[in-house]
């Protein structure tokens, strides 16, 4: 039954390039470093160039930035759990700058000493593979990683779930067209899950709104996701989230996450 219970938990849910790029910087990662709005220029919604975010699962647990020509630059940086930043080079392969044998299909490489990375890409921006990542050698790891247009703002979230028996990692993304797209994971697994889910808005019941001078409540962001097998809710603030982890509608657990991106 533990290893049903992992299969519950959620789908596929940052820049530069410099001599440092090899060592990882530290960040306390504030409120104030999140982008409000989106990044990515409305020139390429439809097209590869742009900006892409993802959560990373697995040997890491944190978010992927990349930047392909946005700003006429290719970069990308991963953010971790524990304030790590590594900023990751671009390099140049035999498909010339994403300018693959199939002109429908882009490649981009980056490296640094410790981590590789390979990103395929269509025309469109909107079909994503990661043939290959390796983490400090360790290649036991997924990434959904996510295209952002000028009118839809990806945003990342890492977290956990746990109840007495078991936890693991739930790292999601969500997008202004309030979808929710993650990965988990439970401890010491190489399984993983991946569930899709969505934000609905509700007005909360405010006993006290036909009196006068009164300040309506703020409506709240509900978090369901559709789980293999049963699912979650729970509230989005800000840039925290939580709730509970059902099973046919009783509760199970908790989880929670945080906006690294």
């Amino acid at each position: 039954m533990k290893n049903v219970y992992v299969l519950l938990f959620f789908c596929c849910l940052l820049s530069g390039c410099s001599d440092e790029s090899q060592v990882a910087t530290f960040d306390t990662t504030s409120t104030a470093q999140f982008a409000s709005k989106p990044e990515a220029n409305s020139i390429y919604d439809n097209s590869y160039k742009g900006i892409y975010k993802g959560i990373i699962t697995g040997a890491v647990s944190g978010a992927l930035y990349v930047n392909l020509y946005n700003d006429n630059l290719i970069t990308a940086k991963i953010l971790t759990n524990d304030h790590k930043t590594f900023v990751l080079n671009n390099i140049q392969n035999s498909e010339e700058d994403g300018k693959s044998v199939d002109s429908f299909i882009k490649t981009f490489i980056f490296e640094d000493d410790n981590i590789s990375l390979k990103i395929k890409i269509d025309d469109t921006g909107n079909n994503i593979s990661i043939p290959y990542f390796s983490y400090f050698s360790n290649e036991n790891a997924k990434i959904c990683l996510k295209k952002e247009t000028s009118t839809s703002q990806i945003k990342c979230y890492t977290g956990i779930f746990k109840n007495d028996l078991e936890d693991g990692s739930v790292n999601f993304t969500t997008d202004g067209q309030m979808k929710i797209s993650g990965i988990s994971q439970e401890s010491e697994s190489t399984d993983y899950t991946e569930v899709s889910g969505e934000i609905t808005i509700t007005n909360p019941i405010d006993d006290n709104s036909e009196k006068e001078n009164t300040t309506k409540p703020n409506p709240q962001y509900i978090i369901n996701a559709n789980l293999h097998i049963g699912d979650i809710y729970g509230v989005l603030n800000r840039h925290h989230a939580e709730g509970n982890w059902m099973i046919n509608g009783e509760k199970t657990g908790l989880w929670f996450g945080d906006r690294i991106l």
